[in-house]
């Protein structure tokens, strides 16, 4: 059986809540990285600069969905 791999935290950087509009821009930007030993998701994809927020583990999948229809994350 299959393991899914939770997200368990979320940046909050104020400077980081907007993807890079086009991709040519930064194309090793990257929204899911290592908080230590966690799974974290900037939206951004940037690589420092984070304001870690603990989550309730979700998927990549549940996350952009709850971002896509505006729910708190």
């Amino acid at each position: 059986m299959a393991r899914l791999t939770l997200i368990h935290h979320f940046c909050r950087n104020p400077d980081h809540q907007k993807p890079a509009r086009d991709p040519m821009d930064d194309p090793s930007a990257n929204p899911v990285t290592l908080n230590g030993k966690e799974w974290a998701f900037c939206p951004a994809g940037a690589k420092r600069d984070h304001q870690w927020d603990r989550i309730d583990g979700l998927t990549l999948d549940e996350l952009r969905e709850r971002l896509r229809t505006a729910h708190r994350i």
